[in-house]
């Protein structure tokens, strides 16, 4: 008889261990799903961090654009916002390739910019233009395009064109 009762107390023991072991096994899944769940969210925040930055990015050249006097608009001592004058532009290219390396490690780093005139006339004047070695041209693991709407200010026909300002950013990894 007392055989009997522990081996009815064993086989209660067992399920309860049985139980337990059910329960640690759910959980454990609940852990590894929460883990899998934090690292997409993770993941995909990193992700809108370097979005963001790029964007930033791309916004500071274009304030150095907008500030950059030796391009500007200019009428009565008077900047027009968002007028490039394309003599100046022209100008400016041969000033930029004398002092490459300033503008190449100060200004515009690994970007190209270009102004492009779409009305009436389509013409494209590139202000900067990062030298790729084949080093740092495997480096290279693309880039994002930018374009703003500016006027184009043309001093020989003393007409102002639409156009806009492209702005490409190279992605380095």
């Amino acid at each position: 008889m007392i055989a009997q009762g522990c081996i009815k107390m064993d086989k209660k023991a067992q399920i309860k261990m049985g139980e337990s072991i059910i329960i640690l096994f759910i959980f454990f899944i609940l852990v590894v799903f929460g883990l899998v769940f934090y690292a997409s969210i993770s993941k995909f925040t990193s992700g809108q961090a370097a979005v963001e930055a790029e964007e930033m990015n791309v916004e500071n050249i274009q304030k150095e654009l907008r500030f950059l006097s030796e391009i500007q608009c200019t009428e009565s001592g008077n900047t027009r916002f968002d007028c490039y004058d394309i003599g100046k532009i022209i100008a400016t290219q041969d000033s930029i390739q004398e002092n490459y390396n300033y503008y190449a490690q100060t200004v515009f780093l690994q970007t190209n910019i270009s102004f492009v005139e779409v009305f009436p006339d389509n013409n494209e004047w590139i202000l900067y233009e990062p030298v790729f070695t084949e080093d740092n041209m495997m480096n290279v693991k693309g880039g994002s395009a930018f374009q703003i709407p500016v006027t184009l200010f043309d001093p020989l026909e003393d007409t102002y064109n639409f156009g806009y300002v492209s702005i490409m950013v190279y992605k380095y990894g």
